[in-house]
């Protein structure tokens, strides 16, 4: 059952990563653009959130376009493998356990 578990959430947690690398290259981008350049503060955030979102897609969609070519730039997102979602024997576990929070949650209501 374990092994079912771990096989179902492999995918996931590649997934995840290979989503919040970008974010976090994003975030460091667009704050390491706005050192040193004067602006107002209202603008600030909002320039900030403009650059640190298209830098996170901008580098995202550069890394699978290379990635393509050169597997190994995926470790430019965190993990050089691409998600795989295929463990349909951990289906009945996990709706085991998504059953029984159901039922804690209806419980505490």
């Amino acid at each position: 059952m374990l092994e079912s578990l771990k096989n179902a959430f492999e995918g996931v947690w590649t997934g995840v990563v290979r989503t919040y690398v970008p974010w976090i290259v994003g975030l460091i981008v667009g704050w390491l653009t706005t050192l040193g350049i004067p602006l107002d503060d209202e603008f600030k955030t909002a320039i900030t959130l403009l650059i640190t979102t298209l830098a996170g897609a901008i580098w995202y969609l550069l890394v699978r376009v290379v990635e393509k070519f050169k597997p190994k730039a995926g470790l430019l997102l965190g993990i050089a493998k691409t998600p795989v979602y295929t463990s349909t024997e951990a289906a009945p576990v996990v709706q085991a356990i998504a059953d029984q929070v159901e039922l804690d949650i209806e419980d505490k209501a």
